[in-house]
Parts: structure tokens; C-alpha cells; sequence
């Protein structure tokens, strides 16, 4: 394999995975198989190979080529009363009845085309709304990162907003929804209106995700790869209910526009924004509407972008707070942690600083 080729089937495999026709996981063994072929060191992986065989565009392009050649043969003023095609089984399966049924064909194509009809349906069907929901929870995490790594401005951080109220606002979307919220179209997925909840798995902090719509967690964590564990997206996984529990928050969220309940819509968000976003946001304004209630406080949302991010509210004196949605469980180690956030006190100015979770042995 050349250099111009291998760059060709490195963007072919990319259209691929774009279009919804293979997973992130092929698409990864793909491109490695790529480049082994070009150092001429490294063994294809069958299932990868299996599975791009089986893809719409390689059938449709085996179709296109058939379609040619058949036509070429076709093309003559001495062509005899009977032609005979010889074929292979292999070729006929390959033939994508999509694009033939409906169309006019020549009398050989034609008869190619019942051929392949009269065989067993052996298609393999490409689960491309599965594709499409890995595709945009990935995406989602590069999004995100994308936005944290840069400095930020005025602009970065409305947008930054923008994603926090959407969340909370529709942590599931209709339709209608999803056609007007560029942030809803891109990054929500798709999930049957009879499920409250689906399960994912996910690598370097959501560089890859495997989702599950249909199999139980027990099942879904057996066919996860070793070293991942599976988690939830879903109402209950958020506490939502326990924490609207708290009295006069659940107006509060009326007030806000903000979802008191996941509801059926057929788009919900995506790991990366359920885990990542949402969770924080909720933690965000259950944390400042309870203090500022129990307490007295004013927090302060900061508006200074060299700032921005740092903390999530601040108060008079120079004293930040940062709430966290932590589960029950969660163990962290104090050391790094507190280097980490007087880093973040000294960046800030800052004389004192809060970390408060909403969750403590069961209670919140």
C-alpha cells in the first residue's frame, strides 16, 4: 500500500464512520489495519475487515461496478438472442437491492437482480442509529474538551451557558425541539420513547463510549471490554427526585424553565452530557439555591473569563464555593485534590474556598 493509497482508505473509512455505517471501535481497527498494511507489519483483524465488507457503501459500490460491467456487455448492435451471465453466490449477496428494486435495468441486470431476490435474505443490518448515538457521544466529549482547553471569552462562555441551560432544560427532546436547538441536534441521541434509561461504557474519559439500548446492565457489562464497568443514564441515575425533594426547589426549577423530570421524548443526552454537564449544572443550582436559603449567602456567578470555570459561584471576602454531584460512594484522594484547589484559590485571589457535595450517607 502507497502512501497516496493508505491516505484514500483513511478517508474512506472516516466517510464511513461519519455516515453512520460502522462504530468507532471499527473505525479504530480500521485505521490500524491501514497503517500496518503500509509498514507491512501488522495482521488485518477479521472482524473489522468482516464488518466493512458488510457496509452499504461497499455494496453499493460492488452494485455500481456490476451495473457497468453488465452495461458495457449490453452496448453492441450484434449482441446474440440469449446471454449468459456467469456469477458467483458471493457477488449476488454483495448486491445491494436498494438500488435496483424500483429502477429500469437491462434484461441481464434485471435478471441478476431476481436472482439475488430468490436467495435467502442474508443482509446483514447495519444498526446505524446505534452508530449514530456512539458517533455524537464521542463528539460530545471532544466538543467539550474543545472548550476547556482554550482561554476563555465572552463568546466561549455564553455558549458554555447556553449548554448548561439546554440540559437543563431538556434532559430528553421532542422532535420539534431537537429541529430548533443546534446543541440538541448534534449531541442528543436517539432513544426508544419506552426506555427511561440506557447504559454506556467509556474509555479515556469518554474518548470512546459503547452504549446499550436493549440489554439489561448485567448483560452489557459481560460484553464490555475488561477494565470498564457500566453506568446509567437516567432520571433515577441523576437523583432528581431526591433532590427536588428539598422543599421550595422544585418551584424554583418551575420558575427557571428547568426540567422537575426526564419525561419520553425520543432524544436524550448523551453520556459525556448527562455525567459531565448536566450533573454539574444540577449540583450548581440545588448548591447555591439551598445556601443561599439556609445560610443567607449571595454567590455570584463569575463573569471574568480569566476566572471563569475556575469556581462555580463566589461570595464577599474572596471566597469561592464549588459544588459537586458526587455519588454516595465516591472516594477521592484528599492530597491531590487539595493541591488542585488551592491552585485554582491562588489563581483566583482567593482567601478561602468550599467544596460541598449534595449527597452524604444517603441524605442530601
Amino acid at each position: 500500500m502507497s502512501a497516496q493509497e493508505l491516505m484514500k482508505f483513511c478517508f474512506q473509512v472516516e466517510c464511513l464512520y461519519e455516515n453512520d455505517e460502522i462504530s468507532y471501535h471499527t473505525l479504530h481497527h480500521l485505521l490500524k489495519d491501514g497503517i500496518g498494511r503500509f509498514s507491512g507489519r501488522r495482521p488485518l483483524n477479521v472482524s473489522a475487515q468482516s464488518i466493512l465488507r458488510q457496509s452499504d457503501s461497499v455494496h453499493g459500490q460492488i452494485t455500481r461496478d456490476v451495473i457497468q460491467a453488465v452495461g458495457r456487455m449490453g452496448r453492441t448492435f450484434l449482441k446474440n438472442p440469449a446471454v449468459y451471465l456467469f456469477t458467483t453466490e458471493k457477488t449476488l449477496y454483495n448486491l445491494d437491492l436498494a438500488c435496483l428494486n424500483d429502477r429500469v435495468l437491462s434484461p441481464e441486470m434485471e435478471a441478476l437482480r431476481k436472482a439475488r431476490t430468490d436467495l435467502d435474505n442474508r443482509e446483514t443490518c447495519i444498526d446505524r442509529t446505534h452508530n449514530e448515538a456512539e458517533r455524537k457521544a464521542t463528539r460530545g466529549n471532544t466538543y467539550i474538551l474543545r472548550m476547556l482547553n482554550v482561554d476563555w471569552t465572552e463568546e466561549t462562555m455564553a455558549l458554555w451557558k447556553a449548554l448548561r441551560q439546554t440540559v437543563l432544560q431538556y434532559p430528553r427532546a421532542g422532535v420539534d425541539v431537537l429541529k430548533g436547538n443546534p446543541i440538541i441536534r448534534t449531541y442528543y441521541i436517539p432513544l426508544p420513547q419506552d426506555r427511561h434509561c440506557y447504559f454506556y461504557g467509556q474509555k479515556g474519559d469518554f474518548s470512546e463510549v459503547m452504549l446499550s439500548f436493549v440489554q439489561d446492565k448485567i448483560q452489557f457489562a459481560a460484553n464490555l471490554p475488561e477494565g470498564l464497568s457500566p453506568s446509567t443514564v437516567s432520571e433515577e441515575d441523576a437523583r432528581l427526585a431526591q433532590i427536588l425533594s428539598y422543599p421550595g426547589l422544585k418551584e424554583h426549577f418551575i420558575h427557571h424553565g428547568w426540567a422537575t423530570e426526564f419525561g419520553t421524548d425520543p432524544y436524550i443526552m448523551s453520556p459525556v452530557l448527562f455525567q459531565n454537564i448536566y450533573k454539574g449544572a444540577l449540583g450548581e443550582v440545588t448548591g447555591k439555591f439551598i445556601l443561599e436559603k439556609e445560610l443567607g449567602l449571595t454567590l455570584r456567578e463569575i463573569e471574568d473569563p480569566e476566572k471563569f470555570e475556575l469556581f462555580d459561584f463566589a461570595a464577599d471576602g474572596d471566597v469561592f464555593f464549588d459544588f459537586k454531584h458526587w455519588k454516595r460512594n465516591m472516594q477521592v484522594e484528599e492530597r491531590p485534590i487539595r493541591t488542585k484547589l488551592l491552585n485554582k484559590l491562588d489563581c483566583v485571589g482567593g482567601k478561602r474556598a468550599f467544596i460541598v457535595n449534595l449527597f452524604s450517607d444517603g441524605v442530601s
